[in-house]
């Protein structure tokens, strides 16, 4: 049997009959909508899961009765694009490898300096890979997110969220390019990493002889009772310097380099070597004590100030290094020093009751692997259970929980100035596209939608209290996304997309203009062809919200009052019962965002229904990415499998 053949006959049927193009009639309506691919590659097999659970949703619900609408779009906005003309024009053989895989001509390479050859080329592959992969899609309400005609929906949307106050201007950190010098979010770094800003307490340790501190970086401030010892990396650079114009301090070179965009560095003297540091002794400023330095393997000189504090008794690596220290012959006679318990009346990991918690961690992970992976798993789960059920045990704090811990001894070493507060990247190194690290930048001028608005998070709980979750079990995952969301930095300095409203030379980012973009496949077949300059604030107000009155709407726009009139039916028919898909790794922004924006900009009426969450096919044992180099393309996965085989493969959990 040849399943090419029947493949491409049936598909051309389907095709040619236009049965997957859906307008307003009288059936119950149907929306289903995924995430728009990102235009800078074809589709590989991974992505049947994402938009092939939808495909199946939208052909289970025609063949129950309804009327349904799977509608495609695709996103182009943002710096990605001009990022990969640019690594091109650079000669970046890795970039030109990832593009080999998809067999990509080198005459189409060639051409690829031009981002907007670039968004349109992939366009026609992606658009060409979900043909081929048999998607029941409505091709007609197509867009890409560069359309002047969608940019003015956008400007829509961004008026009514400053209106509502809900845009505002101000100080904050983000995650910052120092190449782009501009603010990044997780559209602009290679692997979508998201940049995870932490606020730290940075503990000053003085240093013994000298008027001079080290300073560490810590999220566990309720642990440095504990701390026995710092660690350095003896083989990285270090400089002293003066902060933000004030005392000496010891940290990294790269370090310095980090915080310049939080703080006011000025190096003293000479570079210095790790190793010419660890004659000095400091005195821990919670219990007096003096203690000395040490070298750290696994201290990253770009992470924190690069000195850390070392509480052996509760943490893996700090454990693990102080005994490689003790093995050289080196502080030989420190000891462990428990300041938190987890009582045994309590849910425990097994075997985690008494001695030296971080010592009985690392037994539990040491058959897993690497050290490395041991020490990683320990700690997470050490810290994981200690900040549940851990209780203090040192004078002044017994008994209390962790967090409770944390918060009073963090605020008492700020306020005696034993302490500040710094942001880190949690998740360093991200990359951005460019190649240059991220790094963390308080901005003053930044302008940010401003999701810790009380008044809107309370709107968003509302709405979301409304909404299906699959699988049920991610429900507490999105309440705990809308309870951390605050400001997101909406406006960046370069990029593909919509002027930001508030200034236009500024762009708005690539995520924040596609929070609500899916109302617009409900109009996008008929607005396509009307002038631009007739897409006026009030035709969207009618459509989308019902102000006006359709007469004076049709007149006030110049744009024929059967289209107007045609557009508000197609919104309220199709808008009232949806289902949305998107990937595990957005519910942290975009599925909260979605939220958010729905519940901000329409009627109770058309707010979101439900929200399917996929999780990713992983090729052995990682989840498919380019860059990686583990990808199947599309279109190989149908040429080799057929249709059916590769949406078996896409469907399923692996590609061995």
């Amino acid at each position: 049997m040849d399943y090419k053949e029947i493949d491409s006959k049936w598909q051309k049927a389907w095709q040619d009959a236009g049965i997957f193009e859906s307008d307003v009639n009288g059936k119950e309506s149907y929306l289903v909508t995924v995430a728009f691919p990102y235009v800078n590659a074809p589709l590989h097999i991974g992505h049947v899961r994402t938009y092939g659970t939808a495909d199946v949703l939208a052909r289970y619900k025609r063949m129950r009765g309804f009327n349904v609408l799977f509608p495609m779009a695709f996103h182009a906005t943002g710096t990605p694009i001009l990022a990969f003309a640019k690594r091109l024009r650079n000669g970046d053989k890795e970039l030109v490898s990832e593009l080999k895989l998809f067999h990509i001509a080198d005459q189409e390479i060639a051409q690829m300096t031009d981002p907007k050859y670039i968004a349109s080329y992939f366009v026609r592959e992606i658009e060409t890979g979900m043909h081929r992969a048999g998607l029941s899609v409505d091709w007609r309400r197509k867009f890409v997110s560069t359309d002047p005609f969608f940019s003015k929906f956008v400007e829509w949307q961004f008026g009514i969220l400053n209106s509502k106050g809900y845009i505002v201007k101000g100080k904050h950190p983000v995650g910052w390019c120092p190449n782009e010098n501009q603010a990044v979010g997780m559209h602009d770094t290679k692997k979508d990493a998201e940049p995870d800003i932490e606020k730290e307490t940075t503990i000053k340790f003085k240093v013994e002889g000298e008027d001079a501190y080290f300073i560490c970086t810590t999220f566990r401030p309720e642990t440095a009772f504990g701390v026995t010892n710092l660690f350095v990396n003896r083989d990285s650079d270090y400089i002293a310097c003066k902060i933000n114009g004030e005392g000496t301090y010891y940290i990294s070179k790269q370090a310095a380099a980090n915080l310049k965009y939080q703080l006011n560095i000025e190096q003293i003297g000479e570079e210095l070597k790790g190793y010419e540091l660890l004659d000095k002794k400091c005195r821990n400023p919670l219990t007096d004590t003096i203690i000395p330095i040490l070298n750290g393997f696994f201290v990253k000189e770009g992470f924190g100030t690069g000195v850390v504090m070392s509480v052996p008794a509760h943490a893996p690596f700090d454990y693990m290094a102080l005994k490689k220290n003790r093995v050289a012959g080196v502080a030989t006679e420190i000891k462990p020093i428990v300041v938190l318990e987890i009582p045994e009346k309590e849910p425990l990991t097994e075997g985690i009751v008494a001695g030296i918690p971080a010592e009985k961690y690392i037994r539990m992970f040491e058959t897993e692997g690497s050290e490395d992976g041991t020490l990683e798993k320990a700690t997470k789960q050490q810290y994981k259970d200690e900040s549940h059920y851990g209780r203090m045990i040192i004078e002044g704090y017994k008994g209390m929980s962790e967090p409770e811990a944390r918060e009073k001894i963090s605020k008492e070493l700020v306020e005696s100035k034993k302490a500040f507060e710094l942001y880190i990247l949690a998740n360093a190194p991200v990359k951005c596209r460019c190649g240059y690290d991220v790094v963390v930048k308080v901005v003053d001028d930044q302008w940010f939608l401003n999701y810790g608005n009380p008044e809107w998070k309370a709107l968003a709980k509302e709405a979301f209290a409304g909404i299906n979750v699959l699988p049920e079990k991610l429900r507490k995952t999105f309440e705990a996304a809308i309870d951390w969301i605050d400001l997101r930095a909406v406006a960046r300095a370069q990029g593909l997309g919509t002027p930001f409203p508030l200034e236009k030379e500024k762009i708005i980012e690539s995520l924040s203009d596609s929070t609500i973009y899916m109302s617009f496949y409900t109009v996008s077949n008929m607005l396509r062809d009307v002038e631009i300059e007739k897409l006026k604030p009030e035709l969207f107000d009618y459509v989308f919200l019902g102000k006006g009155e359709l007469g004076a709407v049709a007149e006030s726009t110049g744009i024929d009052f059967q289209v107007v009139k045609r557009c508000k039916e197609s919104f309220d028919y199709w808008y009232r019962n949806m289902s949305r898909h998107s990937g595990a790794d957005l519910i942290f922004n975009h599925l909260t965002m979605y939220i958010f924006n729905h519940a901000a900009v329409f009627g109770k009426a058309n707010w979101p229904k439900q929200i399917v969450v996929n999780g990713n096919v992983l090729s052995e044992g990682e989840k498919m990415s380019k860059s990686i180099g583990n990808i199947v393309p599309l279109v190989d996965g149908v040429e080799r499998y057929g249709t059916d085989g590769a949406w078996m493969r896409g469907l399923g959990t692996s590609t061995r």
